[in-house]
């Protein structure tokens, strides 16, 4: 191409620029049967426009006209020149120019500089290109580099690009690769915990690799499809959910299934949810708190407040607050397992005839501990272990006076410092013989009999209890202390059977006929759906 052809060029794009403006103007006056041969004329155009930008960058660079304007750098160079692009694009179209700066990316840098390639194809591009060539072998590196440049100028560039490198890991990818990449997956893999959304809501998400994408999206669509129905009238009624709506009930399907399954964790809880709550809990509002269709609120006509009983609020075993409405949604049409427990609240005990705790007495600790029993921790009781306090091979019982919700870290903090502890009396919580100084939590040293010598064992008891609290916390813990209930715990004034100290009757047999159902205590229900 002569110079003198580039000149006229040059002379006409201030015309071309009227022209187009004409027509965006004039666009009521378009012809509809010209409307799609106009609208590819303008998308050459833009191609051609941006090629040209781009390749008066280039130049510009090049040549040292940017270090001569004073300006930053090529991105500013475009902006302060009126190049009519946002910095934001002024800064990309310079990053994709650094990126195809090199000889194995000629073909890519050609179809940027002629326009056919965005910017943002070209990075992506260039990225793509260097993980394939730092992933296989050299002789693959050349079809590497053409296949980035002609996918780089497709319609749906980023999708092609992407398919494309994950063919060419799954069949040229070095075995030192492809053991990088599982590293990598390994390393971010995972569902984050819940987090508040601000407005009543939960929010959560996750990483995964292939093979759990796989499996993940199978199961969601197979539980997601939309649900329509057809009424005896021959109505078509159609699933209005969205489809982000479809996958997360399909998700609850799946945790559904789960949960009537009955399979347990590795700790031994289950996947149902545990409730402690009050028959409060299931109140609706009464019509006196409530407003009409005015926005009025509905009086008493006395003038004082009604004496409808108001509800209350419930937790779950993690913790979750939850109102009447959403505890009425869990426990009605679910499958309710109540917690049994005897008149001293707590549940049958099975003595030394079975060495794990049952998972009726599993239930039961959740709802006395609330989580791990040991000071200071707040592991849901999701989390923890049911730990023999006296140990089964040292004749410790498997009943509820003997067992204790502990983490799987404080578990092994247990053992290795041997250390003791006890059910209240009451039959309400766990008390540790530990004390906590500036070095930690340590065993509660025993009481020296030539300074104290007139207490007995629940005064030495009440003694830990007291060292425990005043280096650093309660030494017992339990439903009242985390969860904000008594459920577990005994009727006031109530002593339970046994010999004063949380143990049961001799034997570890209940004060109750065999095969007479404990009561529930008044009051308080603990439920699992």
């Amino acid at each position: 191409m002569s110079y003198l052809e580039v000149t006229a060029a040059s002379q006409a794009l201030p015309g071309l620029v009227e022209v187009v403006r004409t027509l965006v103007d004039g666009m009521g006056h378009v012809q509809t049967d010209d409307l799609a041969e106009v609208a590819a004329h303008a998308g050459a155009l833009l191609t051609a426009a941006r090629g040209l930008v781009l390749s008066c960058a280039d130049q510009a660079t090049s040549r040292g006209t940017v270090r001569e304007s004073g300006s930053a750098s090529t991105a500013a160079w475009l902006t302060d020149h009126g190049a009519g692009v946002t910095r934001t694009e002024s800064f990309l179209m310079r990053r994709a120019l650094m990126a195809c700066d090199t000889p194995a990316l000629v073909a890519l840098r050609e179809g940027l500089l002629s326009g056919r390639v965005t910017p943002t194809d070209a990075v992506h591009a260039a990225r793509v290109h260097a993980e394939l060539v730092g992933a296989t072998d050299p002789v693959w590196h050349e079809q590497v580099a053409a296949g980035v440049a002609d996918l780089a100028a497709r319609v749906d560039a980023r999708a092609e690009l992407d398919g494309f490198r994950l063919m060419m890991l799954a069949r040229y990818a070095t075995v030192a690769d492809q053991e990088r990449a599982a590293r990598h997956e390994q390393s971010r893999r995972g569902v984050s915990t819940f987090s508040a959304t601000g407005d009543g809501l939960w929010a959560f998400r996750g990483v995964v690799g292939d093979v759990d994408k796989v499996r993940l999206q199978a199961a969601l669509t197979a539980f997601s499809a939309p649900q329509t129905s057809t009424l005896p009238d021959g109505t078509v009624v159609r699933d209005e959910r969205t489809a982000a709506q479809r996958r997360l009930d399909a998700l609850l399907t799946i945790v559904g299934i789960a949960a009537s399954s009955g399979v347990r964790g590795p700790m031994g809880a289950t996947a149902r949810a545990s409730l402690v709550l009050t028959p409060e809990a299931l109140l609706e509002p009464c019509e006196h708190r409530a407003k009409d269709a005015f926005g009025l609120w509905r009086g008493t006509g006395g003038g004082g407040p009604c004496g409808c009983p108001v509800p209350a609020a419930c937790v779950d075993d993690l913790g979750t607050i939850l109102g009447p409405r959403a505890a009425r949604e869990l426990t009605c049409g679910a499958d309710i397992t109540p917690v049994w427990l005897d008149p001293a609240g707590r549940p049958l005990d099975v003595g030394r005839t079975t060495r794990l705790a049952t998972a009726r007495q599993r239930r039961a600790l959740e709802v006395r501990d609330a989580g791990c029993s040991f000071p200071g921790c707040d592991a849901a009781a999701s989390w923890c272990q049911a730990h023999h306090i006296v140990h089964w091979a040292d004749g410790g019982p498997t009943d509820l006076a003997n067992l204790a919700l502990v983490c799987g870290h404080h578990h092994r903090f247990i053992h290795a410092h041997h250390i003791t502890g006890r059910v209240t009396a009451d039959g309400s919580r766990v008390q540790w013989d530990i004390t906590h100084t500036w070095t930690g939590w340590h065993p509660t040293p025993p009481p020296d009999p030539d300074t104290d010598s007139s207490t007995g064992p629940e005064s030495d008891a009440d003694d830990r209890v007291s060292a425990g609290a005043g280096a650093g916390g309660s030494t017992g813990t339990g439903a009242g202390a985390k969860a904000g209930s008594g459920a577990g715990a005994p009727s006031a004034g109530r002593e339970p059977p046994g010999d004063g100290h949380g143990q049961p009757p001799p034997g570890g047999q209940p004060s109750r006929p065999p095969g007479d159902p404990p009561p529930r205590p008044p009051g308080h229900h603990a439920l699992t759906a």
